[in-house]
């Protein structure tokens, strides 16, 4: 089907203006900037001033976005190669219980900086995570960037004092091509309702960012990753998660060679429907018609043991069934999604982090884990039959 690309707008016209007053460029000094750290008891605050000498890099993430978990963890072997001439400060704007949440499920060695304020994502403005800022000794910025692009080398010519050469990420690159597929990104977009599709960029990989709980943006993105990120955050209704397909007529939407970027914003009111009114944008651009159907799906089952060897204790970290479930197979420690139906136990002790760890910790808990095969609800994306459509 030819896709003709095109926006739907419902908006009130609002005169452009900068997002930012002032961000920090490549080549400026940073200012003697104070940031907060977790801390175990709570934060203590540390000064860019006092780290001069050392290379600083600060690392933007979230909880919610994929692409920085792996980017922390590359960062931190990194870190562990230069304990005396490198600072990583892994940045986030979300709450500190939040964080510590998700550190207690999947630790970090990287120090945590909470950026309250936005002061920090003010001026060291971006538009998708993960974002890297690498930071020489003498205070000036020596990259914007994202972390893939940090090498050892790049660390042994920094702290030399020279400027190692980095490509600037492609968002920063000009002020002409400070955009991307959806429009320009130098101001504030009141619309109250938007839904656009554009054509894919080429040179740039694969994004998405929730900008706000009113807010998607997906850059180069096939439509079955889009519509399998919306399901799952998806509202209010019994759609399954986490268990999409294509069909035989969709199965060419899984090439990256058909990747689009889109943006989709609703006003305030309708926040609770964006996953949803997005899907039905989707849907009527490409024609899908969306079924829910059983498919026999492998997975890892939980069978109780004689005893357990972990005592009930307050001052230990305990997780439910779901929490170790979901962490277990989100970071590829078991092959398959652990079935929890029927197990409702607390589990003791920190989730492993190492797959030849796994049947101990669950032993001690009581249980041990086999394959099987279930019949899980999926959804399967098929073509709208016998319509036309005239755009």
């Amino acid at each position: 089907m030819r896709i003709l690309f095109f926006a739907f707008l419902l908006s009130i016209p609002v005169k452009g203006q900068d997002i930012v007053s002032k961000y920090l460029e490549m080549g400026e000094q940073v200012p003697n900037l104070s940031i907060s750290l977790l801390t175990a008891d709570g934060t203590s605050d540390i000064t860019l001033e006092s780290l001069r000498g050392k290379v600083v890099i600060l690392e933007f993430w979230a909880t919610f976005c994929g692409p920085c978990i792996p980017a922390m963890d590359h960062l931190a072997k990194i870190q562990n190669k230069f304990p005396s001439d490198l600072v990583v400060i892994a940045v986030t704007d979300e709450s500190r219980q939040k964080v510590v949440n998700f550190l207690n499920k999947r630790p970090s060695s990287l120090r945590m900086g909470l950026d309250n304020s936005g002061e920090l994502n003010r001026l060291f403005y971006h538009q998708f995570m993960p974002h890297t800022i690498l930071i020489g000794p003498d205070g000036y910025i020596k990259a914007i960037t994202s972390p893939d692009k940090i090498t050892e080398d790049v660390i042994y010519i920094t702290k030399s004092g020279a400027d190692p050469a980095i490509e600037l990420k492609s968002e920063f690159k000009t002020e002409e091509n400070n955009q991307n597929a959806l429009g320009t990104v130098n101001y504030e977009d009141n619309s109250l309702f938007k839904m656009v599709l554009g054509p894919a960029q080429k040179g740039v990989q694969s994004q998405l960012r929730k900008v706000s709980e009113t807010e998607y943006e997906f850059i180069n993105c096939t439509v079955p990753m889009i519509y399998n990120v919306l399901l799952n955050n998806r509202k209010g209704d019994d759609f399954p998660k986490s268990c999409l397909e294509v069909s035989q007529e969709t199965k060419e939407m899984l090439s990256i060679e058909n990747s689009f970027c889109f943006k989709s914003k609703v006003p305030t009111h309708l926040q609770s429907r964006l996953e949803s009114l997005s899907l039905d944008y989707l849907n009527q651009i490409f024609e899908l018609n969306p079924e829910i159907e059983l498919r026999k799906r492998n997975s890892m089952a939980l069978l109780p043991t004689e005893q357990s060897s972990t005592e009930e204790n307050s001052e230990m970290k305990s997780f439910s069934v779901t929490e170790v479930g979901e962490y277990l197979y989100e970071y590829k420690l078991i092959p398959f999604p652990l079935s929890v139906e029927g197990v409702s136990t607390r589990f003791f002790g920190e989730i492993p982090s190492q797959a030849n760890e796994v049947s101990a910790y669950l032993l001690r808990n009581g249980y041990q884990m086999t394959s099987t095969t279930l019949d899980k609800k999926c959804v399967i994306l098929y073509k709208v039959k016998n319509t036309s459509k005239n755009f």
